[in-house]
């Protein structure tokens, strides 16, 4: 049982509502010690008997000018044949910013802890636990003055208990809103 096309088509619908809502907000772009940044990145990969789709929100907080550090979360469903895989994964993201552009490159790193199940079409169920970790480089294209598209791309390693680690080139596509302390003062009433 695959990604059939009605749910293909509810998520797409949900994903172009979150981003009109996100391009909708009218807030200045903030990398200033103090401010905050919130988004994520959606990956989907099809390909003969492998679909893949992975979900990855992120908050982040600028502890100095252009840096911000900060947590997410990973939620991952690949099914290759009558093997089906789900993964999620938490862990720490790093990310320093250059420049004062619309487009603002930077460099980018995380740490993740991965929780494995798998099911096979025999019903045998197993579950595993890894370590991966991502270092690249990107850039962020603001389409209003809080709202950036990224882009990253570099390379990810992922090692599952017991076995040998495997890696790769790692190509992201993803959304940030940018909010400063005032900003975030209004919102939390603080």
């Amino acid at each position: 049982m695959g990604l059939n096309n009605h749910n293909f088509m509810v998520m797409k619908k949900y994903l172009y509502l979150i981003s009109f809502l996100f391009s909708c907000i009218t807030l200045n772009a903030q990398t200033d010690k103090g401010d905050w940044m919130v988004g994520g990145n959606l990956a989907f990969n099809t390909a003969k008997n492998n679909t893949s789709i992975q979900f990855t929100p992120q908050a982040g907080y600028f502890f100095a000018k252009n840096f911000v550090m900060g947590g997410q979360l990973s939620v991952a469903y690949t099914e290759q044949g009558s093997v089906h895989l789900t993964d999620f994964g938490i862990g720490p993201f790093a990310r320093y910013y250059f420049g004062e552009t619309k487009a603002r490159p930077f460099f980018a790193g995380d740490m993740s802890f991965i929780s494995n199940r798998v099911r096979t079409s025999q019903t045998t169920n197993a579950s595993a636990t890894a370590f991966g970790w991502f270092l690249g480089a990107g850039a962020s294209f603001f389409v209003n003055d809080n709202v950036a598209v990224d882009g990253v791309l570099g390379y990810r390693r992922t090692k599952y208990e017991n076995e040998n680690g495997s890696g790769g080139l790692n190509l992201r596509i993803g959304f940030q809103v940018f909010l400063s302390r005032r900003q975030v003062s209004r919102l939390t009433g603080k």
